[in-house]
């Protein structure tokens, strides 16, 4: 959903996997665009609600939600929880605000989750 290695803001995240998914997704599986829409809404603004129509996708949904939905909690929904407060105690940070990400395109990259 993502094609390059280009460090982005949560928002230019979203704008682009809304984009990708719209060009990719055709029929049955289009049903995906506003599940993952609603999503990403929900991760920036650290809300948690049930997603209307997500039962389908929910595999989907889990294999993305710490690639994509994970670090827009982090950074723009100010997500406190698990070991978040310790993670950002040892960075001397009180949030990861204003953070960008990127996500390497070579498999063999070692990513830190």
């Amino acid at each position: 959903m993502v094609n390059d290695e280009q460090f982005k803001s949560p928002i230019q995240l979203e704008r682009e996997i809304t984009r990708n998914l719209k060009t990719t997704l055709t029929g049955e599986n289009e049903g995906l665009i506003p599940v993952m829409q609603n999503a990403m809404k929900q991760a920036r603004t650290g809300t948690e609600e049930p997603i209307p129509g997500a039962a389908p996708y929910y595999n989907v949904l889990v294999k993305y939600g710490g690639e994509y939905l994970g670090p827009m909690a982090l950074i723009d929904g100010n997500n406190q929880k698990g070991n978040t407060p310790e993670m950002l105690d040892a960075y001397e940070l009180k949030t990861l605000k204003g953070s960008k990400i990127m996500f390497p395109q070579d498999a063999a990259y070692a990513l830190v989750d």
